[in-house]
Parts: structure tokens; sequence; C-alpha cells
């Protein structure tokens, strides 16, 4: 057996960890997800305007697609292991990210959600990229 079918086949330790690092990450990612989706779900009959009502369940439909893939690699990933709890530090960011849905108005919800939660999980994705990328 080669030195490269050695490490493809990923039996390495390094490469063991950084499978599992990614699971990890990835499981964030998914908690973060479902939080946004559910608290911009809870917000849809409280909308007003129609283009607003038809967007934001358009933008949970591609969130909720995003968070079943990252799933499913996180399954892949941790194989035999398919538990998909609360760990360390998802369990605070997923509450924060929660808290979202308390905003007092449809406005200040919208502004957070969108302004905020969404751009700073588009920046974590880019950012995750851009290291994966790098460690290549």
């Amino acid at each position: 057996m080669s030195l490269a079918t050695l490490y493809l086949r990923g039996e390495q330790p390094r490469a063991r960890w950084k499978r599992l690092d990614t699971a990890q990450i990835l499981k964030r990612f998914f908690f973060c997800e479902r939080s946004l989706i559910v608290g911009a779900s809870a917000w849809i009959p409280h909308l007003q305007y129609l283009d607003v009502k038809m967007a934001v369940p358009y933008f949970c439909w591609q969130n909720a697609e995003t968070a079943n893939d990252l799933r499913e690699r996180v399954f892949e990933l941790r194989y035999p292991s398919r538990m998909m709890e609360h760990e360390g530090a998802d369990r605070p960011l997923a509450m924060l990210l929660a808290e979202i849905r308390r905003a007092p108005t449809v406005a200040a919800f919208l502004s957070v959600w969108g302004n905020v939660a969404l751009v700073s999980l588009r920046d974590a994705y880019q950012e995750f990229l851009e290291h994966s990328r790098s460690s290549c």
C-alpha cells in the first residue's frame, strides 16, 4: 500500500482530527440555520406586506435546504456516530440566535434577522471556506 493510498483512506490521526473538527463546525452551522429558520417562521403571520410575507418563507426554505445538507454531511463525517445534539459552544450560540424571535416589532425582527444574523452567518461560511481551501 502506497503512502498516498494510506493518506486518502483517512487512517492518519491528523486526517481523523480534521474530519471531526470539520464535523463540529458544520454541526454548529446546522444549529445556527435551524435556529434562524424557527425564529423567522414564527414571525411570518405578523408580516404585513405581501412581498415580505413571501420573501421570508423563501429564505427559510433556502436555509432549510442548507441545514439539511449540513446535517447529512455531519453524519457522513462522524460515521458511525449519528448524534446531532447541542454540545459545548453550540447551545449558547443557538440560544442567542433564537432570541431574535423575541424582537418587539416586525421591523426590529427583520432588521436583526436580515442585517445581522444572516449576514454574520454568510460571513462565517465564507471564512470557513477560505480556511478550508488554504489548508489543502
